[in-house]
């Protein structure tokens, strides 16, 4: 009957696990950008670092019939690796099966620049630029310092990094991107 089969629907999903995914992805000199697709507004926090690789950490935590099952849909989840040439394209993909939510940390070459589309809640420090497009949540981009060459003019010893927040409702998306 219809609400045997609701409450069998209701409770089909009442257990959670959690699964961390880590690992390194190579970047080739030619590259530039790191482009990263969510597909949902989960929390991403992107440290630009003097590093070669891209290290990544992945926190996902699933619903499923039972632990077991959980545990297997937020080992399914995985983030899909595009290399485009001058430009690497991240996309986190999840299983049709159970709910997934998850917390990302990237830790990427300072001299990327990075590109977010649906992505939520975001922290960026020390990369070369950020382009937005799709945040759902509250974004704070800070830099540190960074010495260019010897020729360049010098910034006052008493420079603090910058902090902006930003209202993603405020930004307006960039044509082309």
């Amino acid at each position: 009957d219809i609400f045997s089969n609701l409450r069998r629907e209701m409770h089909s999903d009442s257990a959670t696990a959690e699964f961390t995914h880590t690992g390194a992805i190579e970047v080739a000199a030619s590259v530039e950008d790191v482009r990263l697709n969510t597909g949902r507004g989960i929390p991403i926090t992107i440290q630009g670092e003097d590093r070669r690789d891209i290290a990544y950490e992945m926190q996902v935590q699933s619903t499923g019939p039972d632990a077991a099952s959980a545990l297997e849909y937020a080992k399914r989840a995985v983030l899909k690796v595009d290399d485009l040439g001058s430009q690497l394209t991240l996309q986190v993909q999840y299983p049709s099966e159970g709910r997934q939510t998850a917390v990302f940390t990237l830790r990427v070459p300072a001299r990327l620049t990075v590109r977010t589309e649906s992505v939520g809640r975001m922290r960026v420090q020390a990369v070369s630029a950020v382009h937005l497009g799709n945040v759902s949540g509250e974004t704070v981009l800070s830099g540190k310092e960074r010495k260019k060459s010897d020729n360049a003019p010098k910034a006052p010893a008493d420079l603090s990094p910058v902090e902006q927040e930003v209202n993603p409702d405020l930004v307006a998306p960039r044509e082309g991107t």
